[in-house]
């Protein structure tokens, strides 16, 4: 009997024995599954935080940083809605004229709302804009023509209603640097003699050389290209300011901005705009940095005020007039009533509003929890 007890106690200790060990790899099994699940939530939410990052890099609002004060915060507009439980939020911190904080949180709640995961993530952002010369008004490879009444004046002029927010002009400079590669001459027929203005008028300059454009400093005509606000696809535009219940809409591919009205809604708006190749700008209002990869006409009552930037023959003829410079490979024509006026302070606020960070700060990322 007493064989037969301990027999009994001992196959009793050995089942609870069996059990523990059970309930241990059950609960270690809990364990490894709560963990692998608050891992894959932290990835999640990390990945959350890293495409805010790479998002608002690749569509940079520079109206909106530029009005921020230095030491000024906000979120950034056009929150992303998320699904599966994922939220993300973006802000952005001012340091400096051109140093900026880029901040994005992830998060991943449950059905209830719960917070599972939260990532912070954090950039040094430094703006960089393209280095554009605006010692004359025109950079071209050749060649030029200039005819009819048309002008060139490579006098630096303040465009109507700018005043408030430009200095004082600088003096006279050259009306044209010209490219000796190949040799040309500008062609000047205008029956008042007085198309090209400037001092001297014509600069030779062995720099504007097939390729240019590429080669400016900072980011050449590809880099760019690359950042580019919008790309216009048709061949013919009439741009103006676009204006959505009272604010600028700079969504649309034809809002070019309100050279002429600074106060406007659209007034401050200076996207960087990539044409196609061949385009006309058929009358209408535009500002800020205008790439062609090929020839480019500016036609009828056309009004542009910033940088030009060619690959082809810049064209300008009827009554249109550019203000600011342009940087041409494929020649330049300027005809009929055109102008083309070199202006500085029109040039440094398409470049204003052309700056991104195309050059994130070493050691410039970080998280936190």
């Amino acid at each position: 009997m007493n064989r037969r007890g301990g027999a009994l106690l001992l196959a009793l200790l050995i089942l609870v024995l069996l059990g523990g060990l059970a309930s241990l790899a059950l609960a270690a099994g809990r364990l490894r599954a709560r963990s692998g699940d608050r891992t894959l939530a932290q990835a999640r939410a990390r990945a959350t935080a890293l495409s805010g990052l790479a998002e608002r890099e690749a569509h940079w609002d520079p109206a909106f940083a530029q009005a921020l004060p230095v030491g000024g915060a906000d979120a950034l507009p056009g929150t992303p809605v998320l699904t599966d439980g994922l939220q993300r939020t973006d802000s952005l911190l001012r340091l400096g004229a051109s140093l900026y904080l880029l901040r994005t949180i992830g998060e991943l709640r449950d059905g209830s709302g719960n917070l599972l995961a939260r990532e912070g993530l954090g950039r040094l952002l430094r703006l960089e804009a393209p280095g554009i010369p605006d010692s004359a008004a025109a950079f071209v490879r050749g060649p030029v023509m200039l005819l009819a009444d048309s002008s060139l004046s490579g006098s630096d002029q303040v465009p109507a209603g700018w005043s408030a927010s430009c200095p004082p002009p600088d003096s006279g400079a050259s009306a044209l640097h010209l490219g000796t590669i190949p040799a040309v001459t500008p062609v000047v027929s205008c029956p008042s003699g007085r198309c090209l203005v400037g001092a001297p008028m014509v600069v030779p300059d062995s720099t504007l050389s097939l390729g240019f454009l590429d080669r400016l400093p900072v980011s050449g005509f590809t880099a760019l290209a690359a950042a580019a606000d919008h790309q216009v696809t048709v061949p013919v535009l009439t741009p103006g300011p676009v204006t959505t219940l009272g604010t600028c809409n700079a969504t649309r591919a034809d809002n070019w901005g309100d050279p002429a009205v600074l106060a406007a809604p659209c007034g401050p708006h200076r996207p960087l705009l990539v044409v196609g190749n061949p385009f006309r700008m058929q009358d209408g209002l535009g500002q800020g940095i205008l790439l062609a990869p090929g020839d480019l006409e500016f036609a009828g009552a056309a009004h542009f005020v910033g940088v030009v930037l060619a690959a082809g023959q810049v064209s300008l003829r009827d009554q249109a007039l550019v203000e600011g410079v342009v940087l041409a490979e494929g020649g330049l024509q300027v005809e009929d009533l055109a102008r083309l006026r070199r202006s500085t302070c029109a040039v440094r606020h398409a470049l204003l509003g052309a700056r991104r960070p195309l050059r994130p700060v070493p050691r410039g990322f970080w998280r936190w929890p």
